[in-house]
């Protein structure tokens, strides 16, 4: 199974710069359903690569590859880090029944 980090880092800065798949696919000529499967990992284009890597301000592929990864990363621990000792979680609201 192919990872999605660079599918959603892409998607995210493509919407957070108001550009859609289709417009990167009109652009570089080729089809939405392309664009998105070389961002699922599911095909490879070099042509489709080296255009998002570039729209979104990256040399290269890689570069873009080695932005997703961190962003991935970075999200990953946000959402998975240990509450601090002094947070108390909310009490469970109970209706009273009477």
């Amino acid at each position: 199974m192919k990872t999605t980090y660079i599918h959603t880092y892409c998607m995210l800065r493509l919407r957070e710069q108001g550009i859609s798949l289709t417009a990167v696919a009109n652009a570089i000529e080729v089809t939405p359903q392309m664009v998105s499967q070389v961002l699922l990992g599911k095909d490879k284009s070099d042509r489709v690569q080296y255009a998002l890597a570039r729209l979104l301000g990256y040399a290269s592929w890689y570069d873009l590859d080695k932005a997703a990864q961190t962003f991935s990363q970075r999200l990953s621990e946000m959402h998975n880090a240990p509450k601090p000792a002094n947070v108390k979680e909310p009490l469970e609201r109970r209706e009273y029944v009477g």
